[in-house]
């Protein structure tokens, strides 16, 4: 499978957008038990997904629960390095790091924030610590320089360093938690942070809030993001570029705008009817997906939307479709997109 953008990049290289990360053909398999006593089964979880993050722009990845998309982001940490592919990290200055060693010196090169806040935060520590502690592993030897660091990343998610610097994880609000976890992941000024569904477990006031906070950090810093999410609402707010993933495969990548306009796949073209349009918009007629997602533990031959797909003909079953760009910018792996009102009329039947 080859990479949606160009990444023949060598360390240092000074491009006017420079690649930040590169995703190469990555696998990601985990063994489990079977009904078999003495064997066990493969998960294929993610199955060669390649993609690519310039510096400054957000990257969401996107796909019902079972997709793969979270396994796909433990991967580019390190966290669970991939059984197969390449995943590098273009730092600041030229180094680079591969394959999940991103997480050395401190972390400064990939930090994240998670999906439930209070989990991510240690309940003994106080908010300065938790957010100076990337700092203290990186190297930063001064307690003063430390404190004052953290006073300017508080004061730039919203919570005074007076107020809550001192205070514990229970003392703070689902949504003081969350800007909590941003600033701990911002304050060594990471190269990339990975966004893992960041807002899904907070009450829907609150969401509001961070994905406004998360839209003026992305101005104001320059933020490079990929961000794990379900939430189309949230992704057509946040997100440059939009990749659709489907039991571990990538769709579709694309501009965000040209994938909520102009979607190529037929499991885009669906997930899109399912969310309410904005003000002003005229509604999609829904599109109803037949059965349920298959198991990673046996995924179908050829294209793995193959069994739930309105338009899969023979083809679709007995070669897996080619990643390979329709339109400038614009990647889908299908044998028939939808390109023309012919297929856009069969896929909403």
């Amino acid at each position: 499978m080859s990479l949606p953008t160009n990444t023949q990049i060598a360390p240092g290289r000074q491009d006017s957008v420079p690649v930040v990360l590169e995703v190469d053909d990555v696998v990601q398999t985990f063994q489990v038990a079977s009904s078999h006593p003495f064997r066990k089964a493969t998960v294929s979880a993610v199955a060669g997904v390649s993609l690519t993050v310039e510096r400054g722009e957000i990257v969401a990845v996107v796909g019902e629960t079972g997709s793969g998309k979270s396994t796909l982001a433990r991967a580019i940490l390190g966290a669970e390095p991939a059984k197969k592919g390449r995943i590098v990290l273009h730092r600041r200055g030229g180094a680079t790091k591969k394959n999940g060693q991103a997480k050395e010196e401190g972390g400064r090169g990939i930090q994240m924030v998670f999906q439930d806040p209070y989990a991510a935060l240690d309940p003994r520590w106080s908010v300065l610590r938790s957010v100076a502690e990337p700092l203290r592993t990186a190297g930063m030897t001064s307690s003063s320089e430390r404190r004052r660091r953290v006073a300017e990343i508080l004061n730039l998610v919203g919570l005074s360093a007076a107020r809550f610097a001192d205070r514990s994880p229970r003392e703070l609000s689902g949504g003081q938690a969350q800007r909590v976890a941003i600033a701990r992941a911002l304050v060594s000024n990471p190269d990339l942070v990975l966004l893992d569904e960041p807002v899904t477990a907070l009450d829907v006031s609150v969401q509001a809030q961070i994905i406004t906070l998360l839209y003026t950090l992305k101005g104001r810093l320059g933020l490079t993001a990929i961000l794990i999410a379900h939430d189309l609402a949230v992704v057509r707010t946040l997100a440059d570029r939009t990749a659709i993933m489907y039991l571990g495969r990538l769709c579709e990548l694309a501009p965000t705008d040209d994938v909520f306009h102009r979607p190529l796949h037929p499991y885009t073209a669906a997930l899109l009817t399912a969310i309410p349009p904005k003000i002003g918009e005229p509604a999609r007629e829904r599109i109803h997906l037949k059965g349920e997602q298959p198991s990673p533990l046996n995924p179908p031959s050829g294209c793995r939307f193959r069994t739930r797909c309105p338009i899969a003909q023979d083809k679709c079953a007995a070669e897996v479709p080619e990643w390979r760009e329709i339109e400038p910018g614009h990647h889908v792996a299908c044998h028939f997109p939808l390109v023309d009102s012919v297929a856009v009329a069969v896929a909403e039947r």
